[in-house]
């Protein structure tokens, strides 16, 4: 791995030769913290974008080295961030990377850098200086959808199979939003499928192999196999033998889904095919919802259904559970149904 693209600041030339000058030194850290990333299998594009932030940081705060980033000017860059418009997310992302760094610095080389700078370094995000995401209504854009509203939008994608203009575009639409449901993927590991990803024989009804799955904590793709659940096996293998080859040359690439010249399917190209449907199906915009709603969706009714929270972990791909609690919403009734549930099961029990 490169790790020039850490050089925050350009080296002094000609400086004393005591030692190492401040800004050799610091760059010495910074390989070394790139190195430490590549060991915690950090993905590239992640340290590089780490570097860039702490980078842009430096340069609008007027420092020249990151041992000089505290608490307060955290805090400044952020209402700096604010001034110049960037959303929530865009901000945190500039704190998770000063962060990470920092997290490295403080716990590795506190010490050597006290001695050299005579400063004693802490970490500088806090809590209190980190935008924060509020999971109102709003933003999380209420509920997932019902069952009652994902059958909705099948039905009416199936009905476009009979009446509309191009059949095979139809099809594939139907098979994108019945993938992205039954099997709670992403919408970017389902757009970079390829139809060699299809692995009918393995398991009970067939698996599919999502190599693009998403990485934690900037540690790059992570595959995993997801189960064609609930008849999705025969839905992909009608796609996959009579509805794919019509929809552009095979020859050219293998992507599962494409368009009518053979380009793999776009995020925005899959986005499209569900906004057309809800404003057909003419539901309400406050009850509208994103392909990512989907994904919320399936974990809540399989969970409701009684599927153990650690298999919906897995079949979602999350490292963490706690993550997994999240996407997890159940209804009012749900607590007074799992008690009736419970007492049930307590008095069979007692009568065996």
């Amino acid at each position: 791995m490169d790790h020039s693209n850490l050089a925050l600041v350009p080296a002094a030339p000609d400086l004393p030769s005591e030692g190492d000058s401040l800004f050799d030194f610091q760059e010495r850290l910074l390989r070394q913290y790139a190195e430490y990333c590549e060991c915690m299998n950090f993905s590239p594009k992640t340290v590089t974008g780490y570097a860039a932030h702490v980078r842009a940081a430096l340069r609008d705060l007027k420092l020249t080295y990151v041992w000089e980033l505290t608490a307060e000017e955290v805090r400044r860059y952020n209402l700096l961030l604010v001034e110049r418009g960037l959303t929530v997310g865009t901000r945190r992302s500039y704190c998770t990377a000063i962060k990470s760094l920092f997290e490295f610095l403080v716990e590795e080389h506190a010490a050597e850098i006290a001695t050299v700078t005579g400063l004693t370094i802490s970490q500088p995000v806090t809590r209190r200086n980190t935008p924060r995401i509020r999971y109102c209504e709003s933003f999380d854009r209420g509920a997932p959808p019902s069952r009652g509203q994902v059958r909705k939008v099948s039905r009416l994608l199936r009905k476009r199979l009979h009446l509309g203009r191009t059949y095979e575009v139809a099809a594939r639409n139907l098979v994108v939003f019945e993938t992205l449901y039954l099997t709670a993927m992403r919408t970017n590991e389902l757009i970079h499928l390829d139809v060699e990803d299809l692995h009918f024989g393995k398991g009970a009804a067939g698996q599919i192999h999502v190599r693009i799955g998403k990485g934690s904590r900037g540690s790059g793709p992570r595959s995993r196999w997801v189960p064609m659940l609930d008849g999705l096996d025969e839905l992909l293998g009608w796609y996959v033998h009579q509805v794919r080859p019509k929809l552009g040359p095979s020859r050219r690439q293998h992507a599962l889904f494409v368009s009518t010249d053979g380009k793999r399917l776009t995020y925005k190209g899959a986005g499209g095919i569900l906004e057309r449907c809800l404003t057909e199906a003419k539901i309400r915009k406050d009850k509208r919802f994103t392909l990512h709603r989907l994904r919320h969706a399936r974990a809540s009714h399989l969970f409701a259904d009684g599927m153990n929270l650690v298999a919906i972990q897995k079949l979602l791909g999350h490292e963490f559970i706690t993550t997994t609690q999240r996407y997890v919403h159940v209804d009012a009734t749900f607590v007074a149904q799992a008690h009736k549930a419970m007492v049930q099961r307590t008095l069979r029990q007692a009568r065996r």
